[in-house]
């Protein structure tokens, strides 16, 4: 592939999104991703198979140019982000979206300008700030990140990368393509810990996105305190969220076992591994480095590393 990723040249981007249900502010999001400063950018869609009209306004929206629209079965998030990426030709950065956000207009500019400074022979993910707002676009408040944390054992636990607010570059994108994960919670955690295994992670404290909080979301990035314990209930102890987490892990390790280094491989062990060990056990709860970002959600962890649930 020829290296576009020159100084003064402007490298091929993929915006990929998958909606479903998301007539109610499809649109608006659709007119950000348009209305971008960069001008060399291509829109990837597919609609995972929506009962309410997001394929009526995707197909309005597909007469303008730069727009290439799927149309699948319902086969959730995850599956159907993945299969769209696949679709994805000779872009050099690959930007991940989600249906109900609005994206500031120069977002895709200034990460272009960032990930072209950065190695083309690793893994590399991107990711900007962003501010919440509520489903009217009312400001709510400002998300906090704490750089310092981010890295290998931050990426096993906490999806402190969220889809809207990702880039990816084309190394990346090639490893995701060429092992694509059967057991992914999601697309964006595992480009994470990816590009944290073997890369390198970006954060960029300029703000992207207005991350709009409905009852809808997926994440529960910006939630309330009780709606916060709702949600750790709910997919936590009767979805059996870690479970998931611990499938992720374990198909990682299998996929990439000759590839990590030793630290990395010994740390995903302490979680993979299904015989009990003691060791294992107290290494865990008294692990030195946090896991997570909020002190709050890496004292529930521990908790459930005591509980014997990871």
């Amino acid at each position: 592939m020829q290296d576009n990723t020159g100084k003064n040249s402007k490298p091929k981007v993929a915006i990929v999104l998958s909606t479903y249900n998301g007539e109610k502010y499809l649109r608006e999001l659709l007119e950000s991703l348009l209305n971008q400063t960069y001008p060399n950018i291509k829109i990837y869609i597919r609609d995972d198979g929506s009962k309410d009209r997001t394929k009526e306004i995707l197909r309005e929206y597909c007469k303008k140019k730069n727009i290439e629209l799927f149309f699948g079965e319902n086969v959730g998030f995850v599956n159907s982000f993945f299969s769209l990426l696949k679709k994805c030709t000779d872009e050099e950065y690959f930007f991940f979206c989600d249906q109900d956000d609005i994206w500031l207009p120069d977002k895709v500019q200034n990460a272009v300008e960032v990930l072209k400074q950065r190695k083309n022979n690793i893994p590399i993910l991107y990711f900007c700030n962003y501010d919440f707002y509520d489903s009217n676009m009312n400001f709510i408040g400002h998300n906090k990140v704490n750089p310092s944390l981010l890295g290998f054992e931050n990426s096993l636990f906490d999806s402190v990368v969220f889809g809207f607010s990702v880039a990816i570059n084309r190394k990346c994108y090639d490893m995701l393509i060429e092992k694509t994960p059967k057991h992914s919670c999601s697309h964006d955690m595992y480009a994470y810990l990816l590009s944290t295994a073997f890369g390198e992670v970006v954060f960029d404290e300029r703000i992207g996105v207005k991350y709009r909080r409905h009852s809808g979301n997926v994440s529960p990035s910006g939630m309330g305190f009780l709606r916060l314990q709702i949600w750790r209930i709910k997919n936590i102890y009767l979805n059996d969220y870690f479970s998931k987490v611990k499938s992720q892990l374990k198909e990682f390790e299998n996929l990439y076992k000759d590839d990590l280094d030793i630290g990395k491989s010994r740390m995903l062990k302490l979680f993979t591994e299904d015989k009990f060990n003691i060791k294992s056990y107290l290494i865990k709860i008294f692990y030195p480095k946090r896991f997570r970002q909020k002190l709050p959600d890496e004292l529930f962890l521990r908790a459930m590393f005591v509980l014997k649930k990871l």
